[in-house]
């Protein structure tokens, strides 16, 4: 069984993956880990592991990129006019010629590759050794804190809390400029104060909270000129429940192979009538909008496993979501296409 797997289409495709992007792989994580020792950033008495996100994607990113290129290029049935296509297509029954057992193989070979940089990596940036859960609050009313709007609320999920992160949008001063602060209150009880005023766009403050459940949080003006918004993403309560990084690891790398299915599943689509050099432009494209161009997870996974954040709390569903929806459309509409035309 061990060799049929082997010889298959899964087996063929992720040896060949694997052989092609493992020094690039280790290339660039070389690379990132003599960055970091050569030039730490100076992030004073402040500890930001974040700030070291690109260094962590940059394997990554990598890993990806030779993954998608080399199965494209190796999977004959990818595009049309390929060397050993025909020949393939009757060895491989189903409409695809094999090229979804080619994606599963690529995404295995991706997942060898990038699990030990998201075990390894992390720990030595300075990551938090566990991961807690973090979820992003919205407004249930009004967004703008200021003297004239003088309250801010939140429903809360029913976990008990432990921290509360904000990072406002900081508008002109109404007046003589002064940093504004407030008070943070759980169903009316006063839990925490902000000591430092808040005067600069995205200053992110992070206010401990006594362990608490609540329904309702609420955020009120207490003293500052300066408006503060809190839309989507800009606050965010912390649990004291925590996992192990070893298991944020494990599931970023899980998570990071939805932009390489939707790259392959629309090269899959695009390949029944072109060439290679037109389906690795759309591969490529769609590669780089679900990574560089921050519309997939990719980005938002990387900082949460460098902020020690617990990836499988479900805040990123939505982008796993709609990663998966485009991808599993275009597998069938590459199957139905290719069902129809097939010769």
């Amino acid at each position: 069984m061990i060799g049929r797997f082997r010889r298959g289409a899964i087996g063929l495709a992720a040896r060949q993956c694997l052989r092609m992007a493992a020094a690039p792989c280790a290339l660039a994580a070389a690379a990132s880990v003599l960055w970091w020792w050569s030039a730490p950033p100076a992030l004073g008495t402040e500890s930001a592991p974040a700030a070291l996100s690109p260094l962590l994607a940059l394997p990554l990113l990598v890993a990806t990129a030779f993954v998608v290129a080399t199965v494209l290029w190796f999977w004959p049935t990818f595009a049309r006019r390929r060397p050993g296509q025909s020949l393939v297509e009757r060895l491989q029954r189903g409409p695809l010629g094999g090229c979804g057992r080619a994606l599963l193989g690529a995404l295995l070979a991706q997942a060898v590759l990038t699990l030990p940089l998201l075990l390894a990596l992390p720990a030595l940036f300075g990551a938090p050794p566990f991961a807690r859960a973090v979820v992003p609050l919205v407004a249930d009313g009004a967004f703008e804190l200021h003297e004239g709007q003088p309250r801010v609320g939140f429903a809360l999920p029913d976990l008990p809390l432990q921290e509360l992160a904000v990072a406002p949008v900081a508008l002109l001063p109404r007046g003589a400029f002064a940093p504004t602060q407030f008070d943070v209150f759980v169903d009316g009880r006063h839990v925490a104060a902000t000591t430092e005023g808040v005067a600069d766009t995205r200053h992110a403050l992070r206010l401990p909270l006594p362990e608490c459940r609540g329904a309702r949080l609420e955020l009120v003006w207490r003293t500052g000129t300066i408006p503060l918004l809190f839309p989507n993403d800009t606050a965010k309560v912390a649990t004291p429940a925590v996992h192990a990084r070893a298991w944020n690891g494990a599931l970023a790398a899980l998570l990071l192979l939805a932009p390489t299915f939707v790259a392959l599943a629309l090269a899959t689509l695009a390949g029944r009538g072109a060439a290679l050099p037109t389906t690795l432009g759309v591969a490529g494209c769609a590669w780089f909008v679900q990574t560089v161009g921050g519309l997939g997870p990719f980005a938002p996974t990387v900082l949460a496993v460098l902020r020690g954040h617990w990836l499988g709390s479900g805040s990123l569903f939505p982008s796993i979501a709609a990663s998966l929806a485009v991808g599993s459309l275009a597998m069938i509409a590459a199957m139905l296409l290719r069902a129809r035309l097939r010769p």
